[in-house]
């Protein structure tokens, strides 16, 4: 949000005083304040007093008070010199939009408030610009020099870190990260105290494992505090917390974040409807990663069924290989059936997902295939070169339907079958050698479309019959 920038008449007698305060001496928090020159004339007073975590300002005038301001004044349009603060706030009460600016209602002749640093690990400056409502002005130099604590992350601790972005991390599994807050000061310098070590939010997803040395602790010069924390997601995304560190005035605070993912496998599945014998179908069948973590499918898949059912030999040659969030891989499956029936088989899919994730997702495909007699090289054909079939009556009404061959033969495993447009199998006889003529009884089949088929074991005839009541 854009800061509000109230322009008031400053009278020379308070820009001649501006720049001549003198500095107060740092307390035991670090904090200190300059205040400017007020003329004994001017309404508009102020005090100031060190807390420990931040100045209490209270302000009396007789006009009325309108006005507090942390300047962010490079050009100097207020005051000389240009000041800008920085890492310094006002209480989020009276300023909620953290704009760097109160405003009152001009009827008050007596306020406090408070101005804090933001981040107490490092130094603060925050120039207060205050007006009443007849434009006297005062301007109060806020200073804190923070301890010369440095946070870093193991192993590395010579780069300063601010945060702990923890790695991409599987939901269940869990990594950890040490923290490490180290006082730089020389020697014989204050000691740092360390009251309390403990997680914002505690949502779970965050634990702290282990803090060394335990605390409370005091951390002299040089010493260092080191702090265990671990992330085991327990749902996917975004996880946010702050680790604080409780000292003798301010709470540290430091974010730690992390994503959490996992591994989803969806393995479709494909039906061939009414394939004839001997002949061969293709489709395609994919899988899909909806999970939010890559995983490969390797070469150890294995197929139930491989007379009826084939992976397609080029698709085969693509594993291993990688499938990616929100991505799909599409494989060529056939079936070529061998008998008039309906097959069923599976494809389990191997990939490198580890084992506790095997609830999640489907990792299989179900493979469905119908072989029905080949209606166009089948019917009226004499395969074997030696027979053919003759159905009558065709249609038929009666009982029976007599099955007449062109020629007798001598093979012992011959079977003449019925089989319904389903090409489930409703009826089966076998054929004694020499036969020529056969009676079929057909007294319990509905009325429909029928094959019959004659096989010596070698070679087959199919004919199609019709029943008709």
């Amino acid at each position: 949000m854009q800061r509000i920038i109230h322009r008031v008449f400053i009278s020379a007698l308070i820009l001649l005083f501006a720049y001549s305060g003198v500095l107060a001496q740092y307390g035991q928090s670090g904090l200190a304040a300059s205040v400017s020159p007020i003329p004994q004339d001017q309404p508009l007073k102020a005090t100031v007093d060190t807390l420990c975590g931040s100045w209490h300002i209270c302000l009396r005038d007789t006009s009325g008070i309108k006005f507090a301001l942390l300047l962010d004044d490079l050009a100097g349009k207020l005051v000389k010199p240009p000041r800008k603060f920085r890492n310094a706030t006002f209480d989020p009460l009276l300023d909620s939009t953290n704009v760097g600016e109160i405003v009152f209602s001009g009827k008050d002749t007596a306020v406090c408030f408070d101005v804090y640093p933001v981040n107490p690990l490092d130094s603060s400056y925050a120039p207060l610009y205050i007006s009443d409502i007849k434009g006297d002005v005062i301007v109060i130099d806020l200073y804190y020099a923070s301890q010369r604590i440095r946070r870093a992350v193991l192993p590395d601790l010579s780069k300063r870190a601010d945060s702990i972005t923890f790695p991409i991390t599987g939901v269940g599994d869990e990594v950890c990260s040490t923290l490490v807050y180290i006082n730089t000061t020389a020697s014989g310098a204050k000691d740092f105290s360390v009251n309390a070590v403990s997680l914002k939010r505690n949502s779970g997803d965050f634990t702290i494992s282990s803090v060394i040395p335990a605390v409370p602790s005091v951390m002299k010069p040089g010493d260092s505090l080191k702090i265990q924390v671990c992330y085991n997601p327990k749902k996917i995304g975004n996880s946010r917390d702050s680790v604080i560190v409780a000292s003798d005035c301010y709470p540290s605070s430091t974010l730690i974040k992390g994503v959490g993912v996992n591994p989803s496998m969806l393995a479709g599945d494909i039906a061939f409807p009414q394939v004839e014998v001997d002949s061969v179908k293709g489709g395609s069948l994919t899988i899909i990663n909806d999970g939010s973590l890559a995983y490969s499918l390797t070469k150890s898949w294995k197929l139930s069924d491989t007379v009826n059912f084939s992976i397609d030999p080029v698709s085969a040659a693509q594993f291993p290989v990688s499938v990616n969030p929100s991505n799909s891989k599409t494989f060529k499956i056939y079936f070529h059936p061998r008998s008039i029936r309906k097959d069923t088989a599976r494809i389990d899919w191997a990939t490198d997902i580890d084992s506790k994730y095997s609830f999640i997702g489907k990792k299989y495909s179900l493979l469905i295939g119908e072989g029905i007699p080949d209606k166009i090289n089948d019917v009226n054909t004499d395969i074997s070169g030696l027979h053919s079939l003759t159905i009558r009556p065709n249609p038929v009404s009666g009982n029976f339907a007599t099955c007449v061959f062109s020629s007798s033969f001598s093979l012992l495993h011959s079977t003449i079958s019925i089989f319904d447009v389903l090409g489930r199998e409703v009826m089966v006889q076998g054929i004694l050698p020499g036969t020529m003529e056969i009676e079929l009884p057909v007294w319990n089949l509905v009325n429909g479309i029928y094959y019959v088929r004659f096989s010596d074991g070698t070679s087959a005839i199919t004919q199609q019959l019709e029943v008709l009541r």
